[in-house]
């Protein structure tokens, strides 16, 4: 937390203090960073966000899945293509594996060259 002070020509307020405060986001946002199954449903489908908060620009280079059952779609979120969208559809009868699936996204970028986006039920997840 830090002020601003800001010199102004009105006699009535010479000076104004503005309170500033610094949030710095990840670099890499992914959101939500999981995906949890709560109940049945007949299809299941979830979107996931990865944010490209940097300078430079993030390609997505490949995605596996630890199951077939699980499906992914990605496609550019914004028109520069720096950021995405991932839609993942699991079918009626998917549970995940007793220790979680997952999906990996392989990225050209040196700090998240692997982005791994684990699916969980809620039970096993702790809700």
């Amino acid at each position: 937390n830090a002020t601003i002070k800001v010199t102004t020509t009105c006699k009535q307020q010479p000076i104004i203090e503005v309170p500033l405060r610094l949030f710095t986001p990840k670099r890499i946002e992914v959101t939500p960073e999981a995906i949890v199954l709560e109940g049945p449903r007949r299809t299941r489908q979830f979107n996931v966000t990865i944010a490209n908060n940097g300078l430079e620009n993030l390609s997505i280079l490949g995605v596996a899945r630890s199951s077939n059952l699980i499906r992914t779609r990605f496609y550019p979120s914004d028109e520069d293509g720096r950021s995405y969208k991932l839609e993942v559809t699991l079918p009626f009868n998917y549970t995940p594996s007793a220790d979680g699936d997952k999906i990996t996204i392989r990225t050209d970028d040196k700090e998240f060259g692997e982005i791994v986006i684990p699916i969980k039920s809620a039970t096993a997840a702790g809700g």
